[in-house]
């Protein structure tokens, strides 16, 4: 488990995603009560491969919003299970902890949330679902 308290910087390749499968990249809270899913955990910050926001471990939309999609043209043209993040691609995750910025940076999108809680200590937080294989470069 990598606890973060103030800093992050990591990168993360997609090696192989079969069709129909999607993986959650972001942080979350070390010891958070977990349902079945880290992602909607009460301290859980990320974004699905295909789309979803999840802010809070609450999904705050089903698509993310066109004004961080930094590349519209692949974007639209990919499935709906990989817009975000697809085989061969890399995410780039930031963490400030100092300001409380967490940035998510793909082939498509790059998105921040900002004004996350700043007394918590952060855990990289990647789940899928079967059939993605990834890498930490």
């Amino acid at each position: 488990m990598l606890l973060l308290r103030e800093s992050l910087h990591r990168r993360l390749k997609v090696l192989r995603r079969q069709r129909f499968a999607t993986l959650f990249i972001g942080i979350t809270a070390p010891g958070a009560k977990l349902q079945d899913r880290s992602d909607v955990s009460l301290f859980s910050y990320g974004l699905w491969s295909s789309g979803p926001v999840y802010h809070s471990g609450l999904k705050v939309c089903d698509e993310i919003s066109a004004a961080y999609v930094i590349q519209p043209s692949l974007f639209s043209k990919r499935e709906p299970f990989c817009k975000v993040l697809d085989e061969n691609d890399e995410a780039i995750i930031k963490l400030d902890g100092d300001v409380g910025l967490l940035t998510i940076q793909t082939a498509t999108v790059d998105f921040t949330f900002p004004q996350l809680p700043r007394d918590k200590v952060w855990v990289l937080n990647v789940c899928m679902t079967d059939g993605v294989h990834i890498e930490l470069v």
